[in-house]
């Protein structure tokens, strides 16, 4: 199985990159076409499937080569749209990874 290293920085640009595109219900093939690259990038294997017009699907699959159980994690691309009131957009250049919270690593 190969060796994935976390890269904060690279997580934070994905994260800009991804927030940066408008995907509101119905329109998500932009979205879409970039996690789709995102994870072949990654060396995953990708398969798109567009269950309606401007609305795909994408199944990323990284084989371990060991049998056993299979560990799937499920998601959405499409938000709602973008209500007045923003002090600065959430899609485009105004768009930061750094207004995200989590945990903080530790190490």
């Amino acid at each position: 199985m190969p060796t994935i290293t976390i890269d904060d920085d690279v997580v934070l640009a994905t994260l800009e990159r991804l927030a940066s595109i408008p995907s509101v219900s119905g329109d998500e093939a932009a979205i879409g076409q970039a996690t789709a690259e995102i994870a072949r990038g990654l060396g995953l294997n990708v398969e798109e499937q567009e269950v309606q017009p401007g609305r795909s699907n994408v199944i990323a699959t990284l084989d371990s080569g060991r049998p056993g159980p299979t560990l799937l994690f499920n998601g959405h691309l499409d938000t709602l749209p973008i209500k007045p009131g923003w002090r600065r957009t959430p899609t485009g250049r105004g768009a930061r990874a750094t207004a995200c919270t989590g945990p903080k690593s530790t190490t």
